[in-house]
Protein backbone atom coordinates (compact mmCIF):
# COMPACT_ATOMS: atom_id res chain seq x y z
CA UNK A 1 0.00 0.00 0.00
CA UNK A 2 1.79 3.13 -1.36
CA UNK A 3 0.33 5.43 1.77
CA UNK A 4 1.95 3.24 3.96
CA UNK A 5 5.74 3.76 2.97
CA UNK A 6 7.96 6.64 3.19
CA UNK A 7 10.97 8.09 1.27
CA UNK A 8 14.49 8.01 3.79
CA UNK A 9 17.62 8.91 2.90
CA UNK A 10 19.07 5.96 1.05
CA UNK A 11 20.94 4.37 3.27
CA UNK A 12 18.22 4.27 5.93
CA UNK A 13 16.19 2.26 3.38
CA UNK A 14 14.58 -1.22 2.83
CA UNK A 15 15.27 -0.41 -0.44
CA UNK A 16 16.59 2.27 -2.21
CA UNK A 17 16.80 3.61 -5.96
CA UNK A 18 16.17 6.68 -7.70
CA UNK A 19 12.72 8.54 -7.59
CA UNK A 20 11.74 8.51 -11.57
CA UNK A 21 8.89 10.62 -11.06
CA UNK A 22 6.62 12.91 -8.95
CA UNK A 23 2.99 13.62 -9.79
CA UNK A 24 1.09 15.89 -7.22
CA UNK A 25 -2.48 14.89 -6.77
CA UNK A 26 -4.02 17.27 -4.67
CA UNK A 27 -4.24 15.88 -1.14
CA UNK A 28 -0.82 13.98 -1.94
CA UNK A 29 1.67 12.97 -3.96
CA UNK A 30 2.56 10.53 -5.62
CA UNK A 31 6.72 9.44 -5.83
CA UNK A 32 7.53 6.72 -8.29
CA UNK A 33 11.44 4.65 -7.31
CA UNK A 34 13.03 2.86 -9.57
CA UNK A 35 14.52 0.46 -7.12
CA UNK A 36 16.94 -1.38 -9.98
CA UNK A 37 15.94 -5.55 -9.49
CA UNK A 38 12.95 -4.99 -6.61
CA UNK A 39 11.09 -2.96 -9.84
CA UNK A 40 9.25 0.75 -8.61
CA UNK A 41 8.15 1.41 -5.99
CA UNK A 42 5.50 3.28 -5.03
CA UNK A 43 4.99 6.18 -2.27
CA UNK A 44 2.06 8.52 -1.35
CA UNK A 45 2.84 11.33 1.12
CA UNK A 46 0.20 13.47 2.05
CA UNK A 47 0.84 17.02 1.04
CA UNK A 48 -0.27 18.80 4.33
CA UNK A 49 0.00 22.31 2.84
CA UNK A 50 3.48 21.23 1.59
CA UNK A 51 5.07 21.70 -2.03
CA UNK A 52 5.45 18.75 -3.93
CA UNK A 53 9.24 19.70 -4.08
CA UNK A 54 9.56 20.60 -0.84
CA UNK A 55 12.98 19.45 1.09
CA UNK A 56 13.85 16.27 2.03
CA UNK A 57 14.18 12.94 0.40
CA UNK A 58 12.08 12.98 -2.56
CA UNK A 59 12.29 16.22 -3.36
CA UNK A 60 13.94 16.35 -6.92
CA UNK A 61 13.03 13.57 -9.86
CA UNK A 62 16.63 11.91 -10.53
CA UNK A 63 17.53 11.56 -6.73
CA UNK A 64 18.55 8.72 -4.78
CA UNK A 65 16.48 7.60 -1.99
CA UNK A 66 15.36 5.00 0.08
CA UNK A 67 11.91 3.71 0.81
CA UNK A 68 10.73 2.37 4.38
CA UNK A 69 7.33 0.95 5.92
CA UNK A 70 6.36 -0.57 9.22
CA UNK A 71 6.95 -4.38 9.49
CA UNK A 72 3.46 -4.63 9.83
CA UNK A 73 2.40 -3.05 6.83
CA UNK A 74 4.73 -5.81 4.88
CA UNK A 75 3.16 -8.83 2.84
CA UNK A 76 5.24 -11.89 1.57
CA UNK A 77 4.05 -13.52 -1.77
CA UNK A 78 4.66 -16.78 -2.31
CA UNK A 79 6.77 -17.08 -5.19
CA UNK A 80 4.98 -18.67 -8.40
CA UNK A 81 6.74 -20.76 -10.65
CA UNK A 82 5.99 -19.74 -14.30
Amino acid sequence: RPERTRLVSATEGIVSGRLIEATYLGETTELRVDAGPHGTVIVRRQNGGRTPTEDGPGSVVGEEVGVRWDDDAALALPETSA
